[in-house]
């Protein structure tokens, strides 16, 4: 090419006006860690051999003193629907692959969706952080890819590419490139949350927000009403701005148009149980390809006892009780229930309709719920006395507390639990001599893991508490523990007492292996070790009551001996024998060491009868 400027510097030297060049050389397979050098050569072949004169500029080392390459992903928005993207990639091989390309590519099918060439900015923090990378001050990205197709589930990581190339995607199979992935991001994000559920005229309104990458291809918003898991209500709402939801989730797709306030017209007769609103992204029909979001349960029947007091003589209650369907029941009644459901007491309740604006702030949906206060004193008759009752709060259209109504229970209350430690001598005896129970020792030796939590109940919890001897004579409390911890794989329970301690040696959140099951899926177990002299058997009785009162008291059983139906709290391995094992064990134990040592050492005898008053004494003080 024309280089006038080296024609005039040598005017001697022909065609020094046509001595320029500029050209490209592939830099496939060549490694620039290497030190490289230009031939400039003029000859008389056309392949360049032949006779030729050569000029061989100054080798140069194209890569970079300092070969890490770092970088870290600040954002990956979606909020607006548009891919925005910022972060940094520092390397000082940009110096020679100075063309800087993003790239967003689909992992799931491995293909590229869109690549962008970007212009870097500063970042003083990342200079600070890798000050060895000259590069470092200038590695920062923010770039907007703009509308990309994206499928939801699927999992896409953002490519920063330094390239040789200026053009592309950076890479022709001939350039050099540095690529740093980063961290994949899978679209498979959702959140929502109801910011009100309130009662209308016409039914309820509700707001909040939803958010999925569902979206990307489900446009329409609905919500639904259900009651009871049944569908009542459904409205098509338009979504509206919610920046502070972007704010918190700016990688999921669109989340900046998240807001909603919907309307459902429902007749009150149908909104009579659990409500809960569904929030939905579907495509051009609502009931196919959908992708669903629940909303916490909206009960239209709710209420608590705030406080029950017991005494010798009276019980005093008070509380609320809110409903949808109060409306038209102006009576509000009080009804006892025994532990079997039939009805002991009932007396109409006048001091209603108290204010609870505390009620109405967490159950804003139902009408009246501000006033939904209430308070009743009541005497206590002779049939409830020491029974397992439960209190009834009773809204209805009936003045005699019949008719159509809506109820409220409390859970069991034990009113004045009686107790008789008279009538046996070693709890007369445990009584005149104030003898205290030791406190509980958490040694847990046996592994949490051996087992699980109870198979045999419902919720998981024990039920019932199974009283063991170890009708071992010669040993200590320490020895048997030694020996469960030794052979736990064989049997096991959860405590032993004696005179003098009560040691836990396994949670009672899990089952023991004490008893055959179904026992062993339902009760907490301990073994008494055996003792001697008439004090420290007295004193053994009383922790072994204390603990089994204090189990008693966690779980929410009420004491109440073993019956043959499978029911009662309070068993003895011998209980279990006879009542619900069914021949996979028989023990009868602790009544052959209780009768030996009530016999020795004060002349008497001792029962589960006996055992049970001392049980609830302990209960009591609860």
């Amino acid at each position: 090419t024309v280089r006038p400027d080296v024609a005039k510097a040598y005017s001697q030297v022909i065609n020094a006006k046509d001595s320029g060049f500029n050209t490209a050389f592939s830099l496939a397979g060549i490694d620039l860690n290497h030190e490289l050098q230009i031939i400039s050569r003029y000859s008389d072949a056309a392949n360049g051999e032949g006779n030729y004169v050569s000029y061989w500029y100054a080798p140069q080392k194209f890569a970079p003193a300092n070969t890490s390459n770092q970088g870290s992903l600040d954002s990956f928005n979606l909020s607006n629907g548009q891919l925005i993207v910022s972060g940094w990639h520092a390397t000082d091989y940009s110096q020679v692959e100075n063309n800087h390309y993003l790239i967003l590519f689909d992992n799931t099918n491995k293909t590229q969706v869109k690549s962008i060439k970007v212009t870097n900015v500063a970042r003083p923090d990342v200079a600070k952080a890798y000050p060895t990378v000259a590069t470092a001050g200038q590695s920062g990205f923010n770039a907007n890819f703009g509308p990309v197709n994206l499928t939801p589930g699927y999992s896409y990581s953002l490519v920063s590419r330094y390239s040789t190339l200026d053009g592309g995607n950076g890479d022709n199979g001939q350039s050099k490139i540095t690529d740093y992935w980063f961290n994949p991001v899978t679209l498979d994000q959702q959140a929502t949350y109801v910011d009100s559920f309130t009662k209308t005229d016409n039914g309820y309104n509700v707001k909040g927000w939803m958010v999925s990458d569902q979206s990307i291809n489900k446009p329409n918003a609905y919500l639904i009403l259900l009651n009871d898991g049944q569908e009542i209500a459904r409205t098509k709402v338009e979504l509206t701005d919610r920046p502070d939801v972007a704010k918190v989730y700016p990688s999921i797709y669109n989340s900046q148009k998240s807001g909603f306030n919907g309307e459902f017209k429902v007749d009150s007769a149908k909104a009579n149980g659990t409500l809960k609103v569904i929030m939905r992204f579907t495509g051009d029909d609502a009931n196919k390809n959908f992708s669903d979001q629940y909303s916490q349960d909206y009960p239209t029947n709710a209420g608590n006892f705030d406080n029950i007091h017991v005494t010798a003589s009276q019980v005093s209650l008070s509380g609320w009780h809110a409903s949808t369907q109060a409306g038209n029941k102006p009576y509000e009644w009080l009804i006892v229930l025994d532990n079997n459901g039939q009805e002991l007491y009932r007396q109409e309740i006048t001091d209603k309709g108290l204010g609870r604006n505390d009620v109405q702030n967490v159950y804003p949906y139902i009408e009246g719920a501000n006033k939904s206060g209430f308070q009743v004193t009541m005497n206590i008759p002779t049939k409830m006395q020491g029974h397992l009752v439960r209190f009834v709060h009773r809204l209805t259209d009936d003045k005699d507390g019949n008719g159509n109504f809506i109820d409220l229970s409390s859970n069991p209350v034990l009113v004045n639990l009686q107790y008789n430690l008279n009538e046996n001598g070693i709890n007369r005896y445990i009584l005149n001599n104030h003898i205290n129970h030791a406190t509980i020792t958490v040694n847990h030796v046996i592994p949490s893991d051996t087992t699980d939590v109870y198979s045999e109940t419902e919720d998981g919890k024990p039920n019932m508490v199974v009283v063991h001897e170890t009708a071992n004579p010669n040993d200590s409390i320490w020895g048997e523990i030694n020996y469960e911890k030794a052979n736990y794989n064989k049997a096991f329970v959860h405590a032993f007492v004696d005179g003098n301690q009560i040691i836990e040696i396994s949670p009672t959140d899990h089952e023991a292996w004490g008893a055959a099951y179904p026992a062993n899926g339902r009760a907490v177990q301990f073994e008494q070790v055996e003792v001697y002299g008439a004090n420290n058997f007295a004193r053994e009785l009383v922790n072994a009551a204390y603990y089994t009162a204090y189990k008693m008291n966690e779980y929410g059983m009420i004491p109440s001996l073993a019956q043959a139906n499978g029911t009662g709290t309070l068993w003895s391995h011998h209980n279990v024998t006879q009542y619900i094992a069914n021949g996979k064990t028989d023990h009868t134990d602790p009544d052959g060491y209780w009768a030996n040592r009530a016999s020795r050492y004060f002349g008497t005898s001792y029962t589960m009868k006996d055992f049970f008053e001392l049980v609830k004494y302990e209960y009591s003080h609860f």
